[in-house]
């Protein structure tokens, strides 16, 4: 995996407030806050969420189980008024099917 850092401590993923969207693979628990992996490239990066977005972290795990088929889903991250925030990016062709 790429962009990690030398001790294994995933990168900080920046919450800006253009947003970036992220093609996430998995989003996980860690003691340090949510981690989640993503494609870049055609490769697996792991980077480590604000604090802030435990409570969607808890609830995308809840909700959608590892296993589901919504993953990979594209997920944009950014800050709206110096909050945090997550948000799936829903194709509206699929959402009709």
């Amino acid at each position: 995996m790429k962009k990690q850092l030398e001790n294994d401590e995933p990168e900080m993923l920046p919450l800006l407030e253009e947003g970036i969207t992220k093609e996430v693979d998995t989003v996980m628990f860690d003691p340090n806050g949510p981690i989640i992996r993503v494609w870049e490239e055609g490769e697996i990066v792991v980077y480590r969420l604000s604090k802030e977005l435990c409570e969607w972290a808890a609830a995308v795990n809840f909700e959608l189980p590892e296993d589901t088929e919504a993953w990979p889903c594209p997920i944009e991250f950014g800050r709206i008024k110096g909050r945090a925030y997550a948000e799936f990016i829903v194709n509206e062709e699929e959402e009709e099917e």
